[in-house]
């Protein structure tokens, strides 16, 4: 999760560091820019987060990181791709475009006993928003701050502020910030499944 907004000049930085995610690890990993200050914040979840960093560009990873710099998210990866889950995470989604309503199911198989608060939560991610204007400090400061991105689009070179669409979006959390009370029992056997659905138009 990644803090980021359209007013930051040090944002870019984390556009890159998602896109590098996306490109590397596209089955393993899953990068979310969740905006501030502009036309693509969801409050909940600007809110949230903004609670857990000291600036932006800031991001977590899985929040269990602490406050890290997007351009450690690569790094952050490789320690922990590594860490053994405790539930096995699928869902399944069906869309109606005709009335734009999205039913979500969710499933949890637990491979350990746990008790505590936990929780599901469902993310909507939107890409190609825009194009809206990015303010963009790294514009002419290639010897200092190189910023190029995987797809090619060199930071350095761009404009301040500069026009671009914006990938990885959160547009909505569903179970707000900290997912949905009582959507796990506080008591989980091995082999347990559970299971929730989120509709959302």
């Amino acid at each position: 999760e990644e803090a980021t907004g359209t007013w930051c000049g040090w944002c870019p930085r984390g556009a890159v560091a998602l896109e590098e995610l996306e490109v590397n690890h596209s089955n393993t990993a899953i990068g979310i820019a969740v905006h501030n200050g502009d036309a693509m914040t969801v409050n909940a979840y600007d809110i949230g987060l903004g609670n857990l960093i000291s600036g932006y560009p800031s991001g977590v990873v899985d929040r269990a990181s602490g406050d890290v710099d997007p351009g450690d998210f690569m790094n952050l990866y490789s320690q922990f791709i590594n860490r053994i889950s405790p539930v096995d995470i699928s869902a399944t989604a069906v869309f109606d475009p005709t009335t734009r309503v999205i039913d979500i199911d969710v499933q949890g198989e637990f491979v350990t006993e746990l008790s505590g608060d936990y929780r599901f939560n469902a993310v909507i991610l939107e890409d190609h928003i825009g194009p809206n204007n990015q303010s963009n400090y790294y514009s002419g400061s290639a010897a200092t701050n190189p910023l190029v991105s995987p797809s090619g689009f060199d930071w350095n070179t761009a404009t301040d502020p500069v026009s671009v669409l914006f990938d990885q979006v959160a547009r909505e959390i569903l179970g707000g910030f900290d997912g949905t009370p009582s959507s796990i029992p506080t008591s989980v056997t091995a082999g347990g499944i559970h299971t929730h659905n989120y509709t959302h138009t």
